[in-house]
């Protein structure tokens, strides 16, 4: 079983990373969550955020340059991401 991500021949995942989200706290998780993927053989090319909408601007750039391997890396409250549906 090949881990996600980690096929020959493709390019890395572009891990898009707002560093400000939550507060701060996703920059501060986000690199051990990271780790943990590049430990387990997925290759992964990190850019930062710097501007509100820049998130957006990065993937469609990636996009038209050919990338169609995309990691969105926010955070999400534990109440929000726990949520059930209706």
């Amino acid at each position: 079983m090949s881990v996600p991500g980690s096929e020959p021949g493709k390019s890395p995942l572009l891990a898009i990373v707002n560093p400000t989200a939550g507060g701060g706290r996703c920059g501060k998780l986000v690199g051990p969550a990271l780790d943990k993927l590049r430990a387990a053989g997925v290759p992964l090319e990190v850019v930062e955020t710097g501007h509100p909408g820049h998130a957006s601007e990065l993937a469609r750039e990636a996009y038209a340059a050919g990338r169609r391997r995309f990691l969105p890396a926010a955070y999400a409250s534990r109440a929000s991401s726990d949520a059930s549906p209706g």
